[in-house]
C-alpha cells in the first residue's frame, strides 16, 4: 500500500480526489473547468496516472484558445512540458518527442527548426514504431523549410527515403491508415517544387555515390525519378542497372528495357526485354512485355516479321489485346509496297490492315477514336474493281495475301 500511495504524492487522498474531479469535467467536455484540478495533479502527483498526459493536451489547448499575450504563452509552455514529463514518468521518449514537435509546429512557428530536429530525433528513436501522423508532419515541415530555402533539397530527399522505409514496413504489417499516409507524403514531395529532373540529378548523385548498395535508397531514387518522368537521365539508368545487378528480376529488367527503348538504344533494350520476359511468371505482364518488344522491333529495328511474331504472342495470352491488333495493322501497312509482285497484290495487303484495325476496336472499344481515322485512310488504298478484273478476283470471296503475311481476308474494292 505504501508503494502504491507513493506515486500519488505527499497527499494521496487529495490527489485521488483531484484526479476524479478533473476526470468528471473532462468526460463532460468541460475542459476549462477541468484545468484547475488537472493542473494540481500535474504539479503534485505527476506519476499517479498516464491519463494526466493523455487528457492533458486537450485541457491545455482549451486554455490556450481563450487566452492572450503572456498568459497564452505560459499555457503553451505547459503544453510542451506535458510531453517532457510524460517521458520522465512513463517513458516512450520517441513518441513524446514527436507529439512535442507537432505542438511546436502549431503554436511556435518561429521555432520551426527546433520542431524539425525533434522530429528527426523522434523518428531515430522510434524507428518502425513511429506513428504515421508524426511522419506526415515531419515531411510537411521539411517541405515548408525547403521551399523557404532553410534546408537543402538533399535533406528532404533523405527524410522522404527514411520515412518511406518505415511506412513500407508498416504497410507490410497491415497497420491501419498507413497506405493513405504514404499517398499524402508522396504528394508532399511531388508538390514541393524541388523535383525537376535536373535538380533530382544534382541532389541524388552524391547520395547514390555514397549508397550504391543500399537497395531501399536505390528504390526511392528510381521511384521519384519515374514519378517525374526522368527516363532520359543518366543517373536513372545507373540506378536501374545497379538495382538489377543487386537483384535480378523481371521488373528491374523491364525498367532498364524501357529506359533504353526511350533513349533509342535498341540493342540494350532488346537484351533487357528478353531477360524480363524470361523471368516474368505473370501471364498478363508477360503479354505487355511481348507487346512492348514488338513495338521496339517495329519502331526502332525495322524487323517487321519479328515484331509481328511478338505482337501475336501478346494476343496468344490475351485475345482481347486491342493494341496488339492495331500494331499488326501498322506492320502490314509498312510492308505493303514490298508484299507481292505487282501493284494489285500490294493493294490487297490493306484488306488485312483494315481487318486488324476493326478487330482492335472490337476487342478494345476505347481504341475506336484513334482506329477509325486509320480505317478510313487505309480503305482508300483498296484496289478498284477494274484492277481486280485482270486478276479474276470477285468481291466478297476469300483471298490469301501473297507474301510472308499469309493472311486470308475478304475481297473488297474502293468505293
Amino acid at each position: 500500500m505504501a508503494q502504491e500511495d507513493e506515486k500519488f504524492g505527499d497527499d494521496p487522498d487529495k490527489c485521488r480526489a483531484k484526479l476524479s474531479t478533473y476526470d468528471q469535467f473532462f468526460k463532460q467536455g468541460s475542459y476549462i473547468d477541468a484545468y484547475p484540478a488537472w493542473s494540481w495533479c500535474l504539479r503534485n502527483c505527476p506519476a499517479s496516472t498516464k491519463n494526466i498526459y493523455i487528457q492533458g493536451p486537450k485541457i491545455v489547448e482549451a486554455m490556450i484558445d481563450q487566452a492572450e499575450g503572456e498568459t497564452k504563452e505560459a499555457y503553451i509552455d505547459t503544453l510542451l512540458m506535458i510531453h517532457d514529463q510524460r517521458t520522465e514518468y512513463f517513458n516512450q521518449k520517441g513518441a513524446n518527442l514527436g507529439r512535442k514537435a507537432i505542438d511546436i509546429m502549431a503554436h511556435r512557428s518561429s521555432k520551426a527548426m527546433k520542431a524539425y530536429r525533434l522530429f528527426g530525433e523522434a523518428m531515430e528513436i522510434s524507428g518502425n514504431e513511429t506513428s504515421a501522423n508524426v511522419l506526415g508532419r515531419y515531411m510537411q515541415l521539411a517541405t515548408i523549410l525547403v521551399q523557404n530555402d532553410i534546408i537543402d533539397p538533399a535533406e528532404v530527399i533523405q527524410i522522404y527515403a527514411d520515412i518511406s522505409k518505415i511506412l513500407d514496413y508498416q504497410i507490410k504489417n497491415e497497420l491501419k491508415g498507413v497506405s493513405r499516409a504514404k499517398e499524402q507524403i508522396d504528394g508532399m514531395l511531388i508538390n514541393s517544387g524541388i523535383l525537376d529532373c535536373e535538380k533530382l540529378e544534382e541532389v541524388f548523385r552524391p547520395i547514390y555515390e555514397k549508397k550504391k548498395d543500399d537497395m531501399d535508397m536505390l528504390k526511392t531514387i528510381q521511384n521519384i525519378m519515374e514519378e517525374e518522368a526522368c527516363f532520359e537521365s543518366a543517373l536513372y539508368a545507373e540506378v536501374s542497372e545497379k538495382m538489377y545487378e543487386l537483384d535480378k528480376n523481371s521488373h528491374a529488367a523491364h525498367v532498364l528495357a524501357q529506359y533504353f527503348f526511350k533513349n533509342n538504344q535498341s540493342e540494350k533494350a532488346e537484351k533487357y526485354y528478353k531477360e524480363a520476359i524470361e523471368m516474368q511468371e505473370d501471364e498478363s505482364k508477360k503479354a505487355d512485355l511481348y507487346f512492348e518488344i514488338a513495338l521496339l522491333y517495329f519502331n526502332q529495328m525495322d524487323q517487321y516479321t519479328t515484331a509481328n511474331s511478338y505482337a501475336r504472342k501478346a494476343i496468344g495470352i490475351d485475345p482481347n489485346y486491342g493494341k496488339a491488333y492495331k500494331l499488326i495493322a501498322q506492320i502490314y501497312a509498312s510492308v505493303a509496297s514490298d508484299c507481292g509482285e505487282n501493284d494489285f497484290e500490294h493493294q490487297t495487303v490493306y484488306w488485312a490492315v483494315v481487318d486488324k484495325l476493326i478487330k482492335a476496336k472490337t476487342v478494345s472499344p476505347d481504341l475506336a477514336e484513334e482506329v477509325n481515322p486509320m480505317i478510313t485512310k487505309y480503305r482508300q488504298y483498296f484496289p478498284t474493281k477494274k484492277d481486280a478484273f485482270f486478276y479474276e478476283v470477285t468481291e466478297g470471296e476469300s483471298y490469301t495475301i501473297n507474301c510472308w503475311i499469309g493472311e486470308t481476308t475478304t475481297v473488297r474494292f474502293i468505293q
